[in-house]
């Protein structure tokens, strides 16, 4: 910051919660609910490594619902129903937007790709801090 106020630059930084209700809403997951809360938290998770750096605010927020959508896809039925009625909720809400990611106009998977790759080497394989609702202490 001291080297921005002597080079008298002026530093604009876009955030991408900004754009997350309107993609949320297209993926029909209640912005209200466990399942935003799942996306809020790795989104939150991101700003923990440089990846918020290298990625435009769009795609902090599509990798962030991709992430919480493939994690709750990969967990069985009966691994949600174990967690509290609220998470199996959340997971089903989550499994339900999968399919939703295809039909977004000049959205393509492979545009947060990266994001996903830096966000699961942050995880590192831990895909039960995916399933939590809160952010990765």
């Amino acid at each position: 910051m001291v080297v921005l106020k002597q080079l008298e630059a002026y530093l604009i930084v876009h955030h991408p919660l900004r754009a997350l209700p309107s993609y949320l809403q297209a993926l029909g997951i209640p912005p209200e609910g466990e399942g935003a809360l799942r996306v809020y938290g790795v989104l939150s998770d991101s700003y923990r490594c440089d990846v918020c750096l290298m990625e435009p605010p769009h795609v902090l927020a599509l990798g962030a619902a991709f992430l919480a959508c493939a994690s709750a896809c990969s967990t069985s039925s009966s691994t949600a129903m174990r967690g509290s009625p609220s998470d199996a909720a959340a997971s089903e809400v989550l499994r339900e937007a999968m399919p939703r990611f295809e039909q977004l106009e000049g959205i393509s998977v492979d545009d947060f790709a990266p994001f996903a790759r830096h966000m699961l080497d942050y995880y590192e394989g831990d895909a039960a801090a995916l399933r939590t609702s809160v952010c990765r202490d």
